[in-house]
């Protein structure tokens, strides 16, 4: 039984030398997937028109959510009209860039959330551990600063959590 890079290298080295069989393969498997995809493209789109979210989405959830939320966060700061009041005595050009920036922030979380789940990135929440899982697996793992970022904002998101509507 060969191992799985001899495998991996054969089927690079197919790739490269056959790219036209290769193209035909991949496009011969898109169109017997077609119709199941229509299918469970279809059944999705209504799912989340009558619940938010669709029975695909659950696989990888928090995924789907931090699509949603960053996506939502970034058309809200677009078209908000109403700002949250913090300061009687703040200028309304003060607060709305303090707002742009704690939405900013949320928006950040979430990037890096899907950086850890589309990019194979890997984290904890103790130091110590994040860095020996760098130095032992020589794995991805997301920066000191980018779990501080993480972290700043989740706690803003919940700070801010009944601000977010326009």
């Amino acid at each position: 039984m060969e191992d799985i890079t001899t495998h991996l290298k054969k089927l690079e080295e197919e790739i490269r030398n056959h790219p036209v069989r290769t193209f035909f393969r991949r496009w011969r498997f898109k169109l017997i997937n077609l119709p199941s995809d229509i299918k469970l493209n279809i059944k999705t789109f209504i799912q989340r028109g009558k619940r938010g979210y669709g029975d695909s989405d659950l696989w990888d959830f928090f995924d789907y959510l931090s699509d949603v939320i960053s996506n939502g966060i970034k058309d809200l700061k677009e078209i908000q009209s109403i700002l949250p009041t913090w300061k009687d005595s703040e200028s309304e050009e003060v607060a709305q860039k303090r707002w742009d920036s704690i939405l900013n922030k949320i928006i950040k979380t979430f990037k890096i959330a899907k950086k850890i789940s589309r990019e194979g990135f890997l984290y904890h929440e103790r130091k110590d551990i994040r860095e020996k899982m760098r130095k032992v697996s020589k794995a991805r793992v997301i920066s000191e600063k980018e779990w501080k970022e993480y972290q700043e904002g989740w706690k803003l998101l919940q700070k801010h959590f009944f601000s977010l509507w326009d």
